[in-house]
């Protein structure tokens, strides 16, 4: 019985030595880059788009939408 797998530390070290690990280790970080990046961006749009609903009272919204878009 192993109980390195009831170990949640103990089981990321095991799976970070294993064979697969050098193949898949590298893709893994690059999808992982690539999924902050987007998340990051999407975050940006997300507080563009609060501050143009906060100033909606004083323009068009969809004026105002358009402006940030093309930043």
């Amino acid at each position: 019985m192993r109980l390195w797998c009831l170990d949640p530390l103990a089981h990321e070290q095991a799976m970070n030595t294993s064979p697969l690990s050098n193949q898949f280790g590298p893709r893994l970080q690059k999808l992982d880059r690539e999924i902050q990046d987007s998340l990051s961006e999407v975050r940006r749009h997300i507080q563009e788009l609060e501050q143009a609903e906060q100033q909606a009272d004083k323009t068009r919204f969809a004026d105002l939408l358009k402006q940030s878009l093309e930043q």
